[in-house]
């Protein structure tokens, strides 16, 4: 749970400034802290989650090159910062070493119910992104603000409170992230408004290292961090409100009807999103406590052609999409293969690409579109192994996948031949194709390529519009 404050100032000129700022606590869930080597056998030790502290801000500075009857599009540029930190309690052996105690055995005195480990970071990073706000009633409105975080930095402590070699050890990093918000709002007067929203972030690491005791140089890692979720808000406005939010246009009168969306045409456009994908391990071994299954995240940005009919106020279309993606995690898998104090791999995929062929079908109302879309999807993606204990390298494989979505979502004409919107997508694949090692001889013929893929993606679009009439000769 968290408590936030947010604001916007625009100017005359179409220039804007807003952010906001929040602090939370983290309580409940679990810490799985694996180890291999930890010798003699692959450790998991598990503690629960509790006293956890949040923090969390965002700053940006844009410019609205469209804005007219209360609804705007502008582009811009900003600051992102994430704080956390999460205290396990208790440690309780899940896997097959000793750690804490023997498997199935009864957990150490010493460990049960104090403070155990301890992960403090905090991200910071350059966003850079689109926010529109469209107007879909007399009192409706709906804002999307879609941004990529080009470069982030992630500085942290891992603190084993057991331990006085690792207590505190400093973990420093780069990367990239991504973010997608949007806000349902509803205007109960000129000046307040109360709405509902969602919002999600993803940051990870392309470059990450710590110093383990007892080593002579650094050791490579790499981070994922995730946070979503909902919340309410309510906001006032100050100084003098533009005719579009007078108080005439909302409690003395209705607005002055404007001319509704005519939807037959075709169409191109772009998006700017985020994406958060699951996969899963057929394990020829003995039943995990963890692992087997990745979640992923991340961002993707693409673009779209497609075409729309309308009878009356039914709209029916179909479209081609194509989009870059960088959606991506990695988990162990793996972990009781007999292998001993080796047990344990690294597993992990990227999807790099996402395309459709989809229909739609939509219920279009003054210069709103609501429809739900569904047909086949495929995906590019690249699944890895950490081999590099046994053979030195990473085994990778690249494959095209292919499956089905199906999504809903929103479009709004700002003009007549521009339209913005705001879409989800669910995509379900099956597994990869098959790739597999001969060393060591315990993982010989085993597939490492993931047995499924799901996806869900929230993203921003934005179409240009073609007059039909405009196309005859």
């Amino acid at each position: 749970q968290a408590g936030e404050t947010f604001f916007r100032f625009d100017t005359d000129s179409r220039f804007f400034l807003k952010g906001y700022a929040g602090l939370g606590k983290l309580s409940g869930g679990s810490l799985y802290d694996e180890d291999f080597p930890a010798g003699p056998m692959y450790s998991n030790t598990y503690t629960s989650l509790s006293n956890g502290r949040l923090a969390y801000g965002a700053v940006d500075a844009g410019y609205d090159f469209f804005s007219q009857g209360g609804n705007t599009l502008g582009a811009f540029i900003g600051y992102r910062a994430l704080y956390q930190s999460v205290n396990g309690y208790g440690c309780q052996q899940v896997g097959l070493s000793d750690v804490c105690n023997v498997p199935g055995g009864p957990v150490d005195p010493t460990y049960i119910a104090n403070l155990g480990l301890s992960e403090t970071e905090l991200w910071q990073g350059v966003a850079i992104g689109l926010n529109s706000r469209m107007r879909l009633t007399d009192r409706l409105g709906l804002e999307v603000d879609a941004a990529y975080i080009p470069y982030a930095v992630r500085s942290s402590f891992d603190n084993h409170w057991f331990r006085t070699d690792i207590n505190p050890q400093a973990e420093s990093g780069y990367g990239w992230g991504t973010q997608i918000e949007a806000v349902l709002t509803y205007a109960v007067t000129d000046r307040l408004d109360v709405g509902i929203g969602g919002r999600y972030w993803f940051f990870t690491t392309d470059g990450a290292s710590t110093q383990f005791p007892g080593l002579a140089s650094r050791s490579p890692q790499t981070f994922f961090t995730e946070r979503y979720g909902a919340f309410l808000q309510a906001s006032y406005r100050f100084g003098d409100l533009p005719a579009s939010a007078s108080s005439a246009a909302i409690t003395k009168a209705p607005r002055a009807p404007s001319a509704p969306a005519n939807w037959t045409g075709l169409y191109v456009g772009g998006t700017l999103g985020a994406g958060k994908a699951h996969t899963t391990y057929d394990s020829p071994y003995a039943a995990a406590p963890t692992g087997n299954a990745v979640d992923l995240g991340g961002m993707l940005a693409g673009g779209q052609i497609g075409a729309d009919y309308q009878w009356g106020a039914i709209v029916v279309g179909a479209e081609v999409t194509a989009a870059w993606a960088d959606i991506t995690g990695t988990d162990t898998c793996f972990a009781t293969a007999p292998l001993g104090d080796l047990s344990g791999s690294n597993c992990g995929t990227t999807v790099n690409g996402i395309g459709t062929v989809t229909g739609r079908l939509g219920y279009a109302f003054d210069r709103a579109l609501i429809y739900a879309r569904g047909g086949f999807a495929w995906a590019r993606q690249t699944d890895s192994v950490n081999l590099v204990p046994f053979t030195g390298a990473v085994a990778s494989n690249d494959s095209t996948n292919t499956g089905w979505t199906l999504g809903l979502g929103i479009e709004y004409a700002l003009l007549p031949n521009l339209s913005v919107g705001l879409e989800y997508k669910h995509y379900g694949f099956g597994g990869s194709s098959a790739f597999t090692t001969t060393d060591p001889a315990p993982l010989a013929g085993v597939n490492f390529a993931p047995s499924s893929n799901r996806i869900d993606a929230v993203a921003m679009t934005l179409n240009w519009r073609f007059d039909p009439m405009a196309l005859r000769p």
